[in-house]
């Protein structure tokens, strides 16, 4: 039965200021969501959890990881370190061939699988014996860390009388590759069949994440990319057939990767359309942002209470005014809804409306201190700091694909002060600043970089309309609303609204023109829009 729950008895705005954006230091006990999917996620349905950062994907794992129990044991193995050098010379055709690589991914699975098994108590006594010799003396949590073993460990327990592997060994010694790949498969062949023998009805879960810390740090992520998608494109085609192997004995080992959209995309395989199958697109909407939001705030007032509404739970955290009024230039003003201020300023991830609310309560904190909500004057406030975070955080995210981005985006405070601008107008600003020597080339048409921001959302097409008793009405078109969506040079562009302002930030005053209000993403026009007049 839930209690009454009380905001007055907690400071709601201290918890929300010390919220984690990074899901590995939250409590996730405490704070995380279970959306729509995750128990298919659970339930070992999925092998492959695709989303940009920011979504959600390390919260599920840290979340995954605190299930663990009597009955579900869970591990975390990031891709970080792989010894790319050492390993080189398993890059030649023939070791490639013989799907080696697979075969160490699996072994890398049946390893964690069998430390758990090690620990689990419900397991025959000589089964955990067995497997004593081989539990490590520090949790593995780099692929780098196994790796290392299954070159210098054999797989030798034995069971009474009878010996998995007698005599294997695995070392990088001189012996030929193909013995080398045969001798690893003989190891992975014994711990599978270990595995079937005495492994119980719990869940054995292995989550691979950090698989972009290892791709080549190029100014073309296609440049050494090759190589890298050998590898893990392994992982992705080994995940999928331990989890197939054991699902059809109902043999519940459940490896899952976790990957960013942009290196799923990039990796090439001849059965990755069957991939679908198995794959879950991790991607928010806006009604779905509201019920994360709610469950969060009413978690950080008490934990014990059934979960609040959003409406009673955003005004715990806000104030009664539900609109931001924003002055223009001109003497006129507008209104526009917080949540929808708020939203034109993120990506539709988790951790920007996250990062907002942080900041708010920060800001009211610090310069509001006999406030004990947020109000709209501190949203207006705080979106500055936020939009710098923001920029960072996109800099950080696309150093793998374009590390010169924010000197690339400083290009734009070059150009008008304007909330559009059409391809020639970048142009000009592009070769204008190559040409005087403010910044060097950056080896892509103009084109190509324009269409490689809008991969990332960093920009978008705008449409603008003229609708009856009103001025004007915008809709953006981006790719974080619409995924297959493609960049037309030929119509007007926009930056996304966080991006403007942080480009833009020493320029104040703009902001009074920025017109949220006749703003809308092209995620559901009216089906009408073509019967209005589009002007540009």
């Amino acid at each position: 039965m839930s209690k009454d729950i009380r905001v007055s008895e907690v400071d709601i705005l201290d918890i929300v200021a010390n919220w984690k954006v990074d899901a590995s230091s939250e409590d996730m006990n405490r704070y995380f969501f279970e959306f729509n999917g995750f128990s298919n996620i659970l339930s070992g349905n999925v092998s492959f959890v695709v989303g940009r950062k920011g979504c959600g994907k390390t919260a599920i794992i840290s979340y995954i990881e605190s299930l663990t129990g009597h009955d579900l044991f869970a591990n975390k193995i990031t891709f970080g370190a792989f010894p790319f050098e050492e390993f080189s010379e398993y890059l030649s055709k023939d070791f490639l061939k013989s799907n080696a690589f697979a075969t160490a991914w699996k072994y890398t699975i049946y390893n964690s699988v069998l430390d758990h098994m090690a620990k689990n108590d419900a397991l025959p006594a000589e089964a955990r014996s067995a497997l004593e010799d081989r539990k490590p003396t520090t949790p593995e949590r780099r692929f780098s860390d196994t790796m290392g073993r299954w070159k210098a460990r054999s797989f030798s327990a034995g069971v009474g009388n009878n010996p998995l592997v007698g005599g294997l060994s695995f070392s990088t010694s001189s012996q030929p590759l193909a013995r080398k790949a045969a001798t690893l498969a003989e190891q992975v062949a014994a711990m599978e069949d270990f595995i079937f023998k005495y492994i119980d009805g719990s869940s054995y879960f292995i989550l691979f994440d950090g698989l972009d810390s290892e791709v080549p740090k190029t100014e073309n992520i296609h440049d050494g990319w090759e190589k890298y998608d050998y590898i893990i494109t392994s992982l992705f085609k080994a995940a999928l057939e331990v989890r197939n192997l054991f699902r059809s004995s109902q043999i519940n080992v459940i490896p899952i990767v976790f990957v960013r959209d942009d290196i799923f995309e990039l990796t090439s395989d001849s059965d990755k359309e069957k991939w679908s199958d198995h794959t879950y697109e991790l991607t928010w909407r806006i009604d779905q942002i509201r019920q994360m939001l709610a469950y969060r705030i009413t978690r950080s007032i008490d934990q014990d209470v059934d979960i609040l509404s959003f409406n009673r739970a955003w005004s715990a955290l806000f104030d009664r005014r539900t609109h931001i009024t924003i002055e223009r230039t001109d003497g006129s003003s507008y209104e526009i809804d917080v949540l929808q201020y708020i939203r034109l300023r993120t990506f539709l991830r988790p951790r920007d409306f996250i990062r907002y609310l942080q900041i708010c309560a920060m800001v009211t904190k610090q310069h509001n201190k006999s406030y004990d909500r947020i109000n709209p004057e501190t949203v207006v406030r705080s979106e500055f700091n936020y939009a710098k975070r923001f920029q960072q955080e996109l800099c950080d995210e696309l150093m793998l694909v374009f590390p010169r981005l924010k000197e690339l985006l400083s290009l734009f405070d070059k150009m008008p002060y304007s909330r559009h601008f059409t391809y020639e107008q970048f142009v000009e600003t592009l070769e204008r600043e190559v040409g005087d020597g403010n910044v060097e080339d950056f080896g892509l048409k103009p084109h190509m970089i324009l269409n490689m921001l809008f991969r990332y959302s960093v920009l978008g097409n705008v449409r603008k309309f003229k609708l009856p008793r009103k001025e004007s009405k915008y809709y953006r078109t981006f790719r974080y609303t619409k995924p297959n969506a493609t960049l037309d040079i030929n119509r007007l562009m926009t930056l996304h609204s966080a991006i403007y302002i942080s480009v833009y930030s020493s320029q104040a005053e703009i902001f009074s023109n920025l017109a949220d209000k006749d703003i809308e993403d092209d995620e559901n026009p009216p089906t009408d829009l073509v019967r209005f007049e589009e002007i540009d």
